[in-house]
Order: structure tokens, then sequence, then C-alpha cells
């Protein structure tokens, strides 16, 4: 599904591959990072190996690069939700290495991503949702004009546990509309 590359200025968005595999499972083994997306840390190499695999068959999921270093720093993606013939929906979901929070790296990338899937038709809404404790998570929801929908629980299955969460919706034709604004 995802078979082209973004650029922003300090990154670029783009299919992952087995050369990703070292960076990748660097931020992923990292207790907290995955946490804070509702899957637990990676114990190994090969845990890594499987879900990088899963990326790349699905090709619904992009690894950050860091344009300064050529690094993966973390990930971006849709998760295609069932939905009715007229409405598509997709979730979206992305994590980012501990030492570079804070420093709008995800913001950029979620903008850049955000506009893509909407120019390109990819889906008709698109769902995100965070652990109401992420505020900075939030912060970049909100900044990309998602609408407040509800409070409610997060339930992990990874984790086996449920979190307070809040879910938000954009559709593509408000989201172009405020874009032209």
């Amino acid at each position: 599904m995802l078979n082209f590359t973004l650029e922003t200025e300090r990154l670029h968005l783009r299919p992952f591959s087995q050369d990703d595999l070292a960076d990748f499972h660097a931020y992923a083994k990292v207790p907290g990072v995955g946490e804070r997306a509702g899957w637990p840390h990676h114990q190994t190499l090969e845990e890594s190996q499987g879900v990088l695999e899963a990326f790349i068959h699905a090709r619904d999921v992009f690894a950050v690069v860091l344009k300064e270093t050529n690094q993966v720093i973390g990930s971006i993606g849709l998760h295609q939700e069932t939905s009715t013939i007229e409405l598509k929906r997709a979730k979206l979901g992305y994590v980012l290495a501990q030492p570079f929070w804070r420093q709008g790296l995800m913001s950029e990338a979620a903008k850049t991503f955000v506009d893509a899937v909407f120019e390109r038709h990819l889906c008709d809404v698109l769902e995100v949702s965070h652990f109401i404790e992420n505020k900075p998570s939030r912060r970049i929801i909100e900044t990309l004009g998602f609408m407040h929908e509800h409070d409610g629980e997060y339930v992990s299955k990874a984790l086996n546990q449920r979190f307070p969460a809040r879910f938000y919706s954009l559709d593509r034709d408000t989201y172009l509309k405020r874009k032209q604004l």
C-alpha cells in the first residue's frame, strides 16, 4: 500500500527494508518506547526481525529516517480497519526512539504523512488515539487538527492491560479544506 517515499526538512519517510533491523531493534528494545504505543519493548533481535518482516510484507508502515545520519529513529503507518464500502477508515500509529522525543520530529513526520494519506486518497477517515498521560502525543494529534471523539479505554492485548485513552478522528474533506485556508 505505501510504495512511495516522503521527505521533510529533517527526515525521510520510506518503506522499511531488511537493512533497517539493527536501527529498528535499537529503539524497539528500549523499555517505555513500545509501551507508550501499547506493545511491549522487544526482548530479542529475532522478535524485532519478525515485526520488521510483518511491516515489509504489509507495506503499511514507514521507517522514519533521520537525514543527517540515515538512522531509522521511528515508524509511522496506517492500520486498515474493516469498513463499510462507502467509507474507508484507517488508524494512524507512530513511535519514535526515546533520544529523539520532544524535538518536533514526529510532528514533522506526522504532518507530511497525513498530507500524503489524504492527498493520495488512501483513506477517507483517519483515527488516532493516545494514552491520557501521553501529552506529547496529544499535542501532535491536536496540532494536526484531529477532532476529539471520546475518552475511553485502550485494550492492549500485547501488554495484557487496559489504559485510559483519548480517541480522535479526521476526515479527508475537512483536512483538505483546512489546508486550503
